[in-house]
């Protein structure tokens, strides 16, 4: 074993040492560094996901108040189609009254000069 002055071996120092505790250590420690590696892309991974997911709630928020948008302005079509038909309907009925007021006149000339 080495002795060093400093806390901490330096990483060359660490590869020299042959005795078994520091070799399963220094195992160990890869492996730690693997599993922290795969832990930092499973966190991407999730990240990217839960960014996903966050737009999909965006866009169907976004539909929901498109389909309420839609359904007013529909609703409010409707409305006007319904008024529409009544003034329609109201100028229908005057115009039908006055032809019927202009044939009965034209009748009137025709028993008149018969």
């Amino acid at each position: 074993m080495t002795d060093t002055k400093e806390r901490y071996v330096t990483y060359e120092e660490f590869n020299d040492f042959k005795h078994h505790d520091f070799q399963e250590m220094k195992d160990d420690l890869k492996n730690l560094r693997e599993d922290v590696t795969e832990m930092r892309a499973d966190l991407r991974v999730m990240d990217t996901r839960l960014t996903n997911v966050e737009k999909t709630l965006e866009t169907f928020a976004t539909k929901d108040e498109m389909q309420l948008m839609l359904r007013d302005v529909v609703q409010s079509f409707q409305d006007d189609s319904r008024k529409s038909r009544q003034d329609a309907r109201k100028e229908m009925y005057q115009a039908l009254g006055l032809m019927t007021a202009v044939l009965g006149v034209l009748m009137g000339f025709l028993q008149y000069f018969n």
